[in-house]
């Protein structure tokens, strides 16, 4: 089964999207705006549970994949796959807008990284990619 990790950046009134193709649930929050938005508007609340969803359908199944273990979300990771855990710490966060942007731009470095080593089906866009992470730079700063 294929779904699709959209990120919408909207920049001089035109939409650049982002879309990675994997073999996961989609990964898209509840009423289908992009974590980014949602951080850049302030919702901290909606952001943190959104990381939490994306550890638990996403990098947690990708992380047991690593060491052949059974995908059950986050279940055992620390047993089953350790130097994974460890790495997904960078997704936790506070309740904080930089905290906030630093675990999302560290769980998406984690599924660039897993993702690519995994052999999972990527369809990539460079440019939306490249403009997607800078707004999420962007709006992780306003905090500050």
């Amino acid at each position: 089964m294929k779904a699709s990790v959209c990120i919408d950046v909207r920049l001089e009134g035109r939409a650049d999207r982002a879309v990675l193709v994997a073999e996961f649930p989609a990964v898209r929050a509840d009423d289908d705006e992009p974590a980014a938005t949602k951080l850049g508007r302030g919702e901290l609340f909606e952001t943190i549970g959104f990381l939490n969803y994306l550890r638990e359908t996403v990098l947690g199944p990708l992380a047991a994949r690593r060491v052949d273990a059974m995908p059950r979300g986050v279940r055992h990771l620390e047993t089953v796959a350790p130097e994974e855990a460890h790495d997904l710490q960078a997704t936790l966060c506070g309740y904080d807008r930089n905290e906030a942007g630093q675990a999302l731009l560290a769980a998406v470095d984690l599924y660039r990284r897993w993702s690519d080593a995994g052999g999972a089906v990527v369809e990539r866009r460079h440019h939306a990619e490249k403009l997607t992470l800078q707004y999420l730079h962007d709006v992780s700063d306003q905090g500050h």
